[in-house]
């Protein structure tokens, strides 16, 4: 039988992920790296998508990297980066984001009809991706931040579209991951779901999650399409703001 590993990240690391003092940089590295039932433990820091989507046809500027997911793996954020458990972490004492802004430029203003997002012209067209994920699919302990999906056309992940305007910070494509401790915020998209994106069959389990200050033209915290209807509890929308209904 196979022993889930885990894996550990922190923003100074140069290690190989094998252990808090081993601990790599490379956040999508060690999800690359790990298999279904492996855990990857995130230290506080903010971490910004620095590869393509695993397989991406099309992809041709840094706007298209992303965070993406791996089927069965399991990524918790919110370590101070000594603990032995993920029953540890103090979470609101160990902000870990997933920022899009590559410049670190975003400017986030106001709060529902007065929210103004500038600054992020140069920033990812999503944050976090997730194609053809099961509930065993762990996104807990982070910020969600900097996505805007602005851009036009489409490229291909796991032999599946992945469009450019929609589902600024998260873009889940008939996956149903397992959404807690999260904070979307800050997030845009030129047409619909500026901070989360569910489409084809997207379920995702959402529990004690934000979704705040995310701009888009329809379904400013989250857009649900096409036979996706997530499960939400303890969790709080405000202060979005879209353009139509």
């Amino acid at each position: 039988a196979r022993y889930a590993a885990t894996r550990y990240v922190k923003p100074t690391g140069t290690g190989d992920g094998s252990s808090w003092a081993n601990a790599s940089a490379d956040l999508q590295g060690m999800i690359n790296a790990s298999a279904a039932g492996d855990e990857v433990w995130v230290a506080a820091g903010t971490y910004k998508p620095a590869a393509y989507p695993t397989g991406c046809t099309g992809c041709s500027s840094n706007r298209d990297y992303a965070f993406h997911l791996k089927n069965g793996v399991k990524l918790y954020g919110s370590f101070a980066g000594t603990e032995t458990a993920v029953s540890q972490r103090n979470i609101s004492a160990n902000p870990t984001i997933l920022s899009g802004d590559f410049n670190g430029n975003d400017v986030v203003t106001g709060s529902g009809s007065t929210l103004s997002i500038t600054g992020n012209g140069e920033n990812a067209y999503h944050v976090v991706l997730s194609v053809s994920d099961g509930a065993t699919t762990v996104l807990d302990g982070f910020m969600v931040t900097g996505g805007n999906a602005s851009g036009s056309g489409n490229i291909t992940v796991e032999s599946t579209f992945v469009f450019k305007n929609i589902g600024g910070g998260m873009y889940n494509r008939s996956s149903s991951p397992t959404i807690t401790n999260a904070t979307f915020s800050g997030n845009a998209a030129t047409n619909e779901g500026g901070g989360m994106y569910n489409f084809f069959s997207s379920s995702p389990s959402i529990t004690n999650t934000t979704f705040s200050g995310n701009s888009a033209n329809s379904g400013g915290g989250m857009y649900n399409y096409f036979y996706s209807s997530p499960s939400i509890t303890n969790t709080t929308f405000s202060g979005n703001s879209a353009s139509s209904n």
